[in-house]
């Protein structure tokens, strides 16, 4: 859905170009950057008195965003449009260009003041002006780093109560790029199903570096499943 008519003439007054009507919605969201922007540890990078003028406050923004690279190098970067009110809930980042004519007097807000947010193109670095007691905070800064995500929580791993260890073992056997194939087992063992550290290892000792089990296969299900299922008696 585009954005409305009324915002975007509100950011092209400011003196931006806007690139595109059509919402951006890829995250870093909106939401995620307003929180880095409004924390309680947050200080700014400049404050800018209530009673300077626009011009010192769009200098400031300016100063910011080039410093922190958060434009790109043909002057790109994506803005949030300003609340105005009436219920508006935006989600969608505009994808605008820096012109010679900014001036963020324009991007007044539903509640008199100028407050929004801007992100790199490429979702690394957010920049924000937020009204606080004592004038305008220009903030900027880079996004925390995500963590990856594991193989074992990528993994559909099959309910413990059904579950044989052997299918477990062949699920682990047939990943790709999985060290120390032991160690995953004990892992998986102790993430996904539950097991103590050192009832993972005592399963672990019963198997060759192939995982294949140096002891009966019955024998090591059974263990597995006194385990796993300590109530069930055979």
């Amino acid at each position: 859905m585009e954005q409305s008519d009324a915002r975007l003439d509100r950011i092209r007054t400011a003196g931006f170009v806007i690139r595109s009507s059509d919402p951006v919605v890829t995250a870093p969201t909106i939401d995620e950057t307003w929180r880095l922007i409004a924390g309680s540890a947050v200080t700014p990078d400049v404050t800018v008195p209530f009673a300077d003028s626009a011009v010192s406050l769009t200098g400031a923004w300016l100063q910011v965003v080039r410093g922190h690279q958060i434009v790109s190098v043909t002057d790109d970067l994506l803005i949030a449009s300003p609340f105005q009110g009436n219920g508006a809930d935006i989600r969608d980042w505009i994808p605008v260009r820096l012109t010679d004519r900014i001036n963020l007097s324009s991007m007044v807000d539903a509640r008199g003041s100028v407050e929004f947010v801007g992100r790199s193109m490429d979702g690394t670095r957010y920049c924000g002006v937020t009204a606080e007691d004592d004038g305008y905070w220009v903030i900027a800064g880079k996004y925390p780093m995500s963590r990856p995500v594991t193989w074992i929580e990528a993994t559909n791993w099959p309910p413990k109560e059904s579950t044989t260890l052997t299918e477990i073992l062949a699920m682990i056997r047939g990943g790709s790029d999985i060290p120390q194939m032991k160690i995953a087992v004990a892992k998986a063992l102790h993430e996904i199903y539950g097991l103590s550290v050192s009832k993972a290892r005592q399963i672990t000792s019963l198997l060759d570096e192939f995982l294949c089990p140096i002891v009966p296969e019955d024998e090591l299900e059974r263990l597995w499943r006194s385990v796993v299922s300590p109530d069930v008696i055979d």
